[in-house]
């Protein structure tokens, strides 16, 4: 099943995660430059697109995560091609929140493709997935982050540290919401 995304302009769809999405997720995600502003780590394990992909699998079924690979029509090579990665992870409660994230291979950076996904992520999960309210975060060091977040949508709530033990008291992170009704408002 391929979704094809909200903003036709660069190029993309998304996909669920399967397992044949593997070998160019583990290509990406092995650059450092991509665990130094995501939570993957580096090094980035020998197995680690699909032991990964194997767990999100999971939580998808357990209505946990929505993970879908950012495909490409426009890179050469033709149709298909993996250059990131959106979701929405931590789906819980009532009313339904999740926290939206993202990467975007480093060859495929500067072109739009993370707005475009996230943009399309996030009507994905407000139409079909029942999610109320979405937040996310990222470095505020990271500004090409910051701006995908904002052309998105999200309003900026403040600042805080992240849970996991790669970031240091030193690493900021900008904190992000955004509800339903505020995203329907503004997308009649």
């Amino acid at each position: 099943m391929s979704i094809r995304s909200a903003s036709d302009l660069v190029g993309i769809y998304l996909e669920p995660i399967a397992l044949v999405h593997a070998p160019p997720i583990q290509t990406l995600a092995s650059d450092a430059r991509i665990a130094a502003t995501s939570n993957v780590p580096h090094p980035y394990p020998l197995d680690g697109a699909a032991t990964w992909i194997r767990y999100t699998m999971a939580q998808r079924e357990l209505g946990r995560e929505v993970n879908l690979a950012v495909m490409s029509d426009e890179e050469p090579g033709g149709a298909g091609i993996v250059v990131g990665v959106c979701g929405v992870l931590n789906i819980a409660g009532t009313p339904r929140r999740g926290e939206l994230g993202y990467w975007i291979g480093v060859p495929y950076w500067g072109r739009g493709y993370a707005t475009a996904a996230a943009k399309a992520l996030v009507r994905i999960v407000f139409e079909q997935y029942g999610v109320a309210e979405l937040y996310s975060s990222c470095l505020v060091r990271n500004g090409p982050s910051l701006r995908v977040l904002e052309k998105t949508g999200f309003r900026h709530v403040g600042y805080g540290l992240h849970p996991h033990t790669k970031w240091g008291p030193e690493d900021r992170f900008a904190l992000f919401e955004l509800a339903r009704d505020e995203w329907l408002a503004a997308n009649p």
